[in-house]
């Protein structure tokens, strides 16, 4: 089990892993702590999104776990920051962890980075990530993305193994919105989307199906 929940001592964040061993005979459960660094203020919300054409947000939820996938002793993660810093800063954003998770060795963060979808529009804010693993160790993610100019839409982003730290590629459109969105149903959250979902074509490695 994997737990990205915004725990935080003050300016550093880290993830919570518990770690099943044996499980067909006598099964013990052990947790770690992993420090991923000053990536998210934790003082603040996880922004709403705002979109174009209205000024009722969209709600993008919370510091959560929102998708996770173990490979090849690789471990990934999926989650929503509010990033302290940079481009991202103040907006709700997409956040992605590669641990290295190969029993019974220590978990350990190997890489980590922002989809921040500044290519769609200025300003954007993603949320509701999932991802995906190849063979090849090559990742997919879906996600929402919303902008002050920009309807409420999905899409997706990747990184091949051999991508540099930290990156991911040029987002790509699934589904571009085409007008505003407002359902709150009574209640007081304009919830679009929750949530995303990728996985593999079952007959080719290199094909990732992505829904929102």
């Amino acid at each position: 089990t994997v737990v990205a929940s915004g725990l935080s001592d003050g300016t550093n964040e880290y993830i919570q892993v518990i770690r099943v061993t044996n499980p067909l005979g006598a099964v013990a459960f052990s947790g770690e702590t992993i420090f991923v660094g000053n990536i998210d203020n934790t003082a603040a919300a996880i922004p709403d999104a705002p979109q174009s054409g209205t000024a009722t947000l969209v709600a993008t939820n919370d510091r959560r776990t929102y998708d996770a996938v173990w490979r090849s002793n690789q471990l990934w993660l999926t989650t929503i920051v509010n990033p302290p810093a940079g481009t991202d800063a103040g907006q709700a954003t997409a956040h992605w962890f590669r641990f290295t998770a190969a029993p019974p060795a220590a978990t350990t963060l190997a890489d980590e980075g922002n989809i921040g979808g500044e290519d769609i529009a200025a300003g954007t804010y993603t949320f509701f990530p999932s991802v995906m693993v190849n063979g090849a160790l090559n990742a997919m993610f879906g996600f929402a993305a919303s902008a002050p100019t920009i309807f409420p839409g999905a899409y997706v982003t990747g990184r091949e193994a051999g991508d540099g730290p930290s990156t991911v590629q040029a987002s790509q459109t699934v589904r571009a919105g085409v007008d505003f969105y407002i359902r709150t149903f009574g209640g007081g959250e304009n919830r679009w989307g929750d949530y995303s979902g990728i996985s593999l074509d079952p007959t080719a490695d290199s094909l990732f199906w992505v829904f929102n």
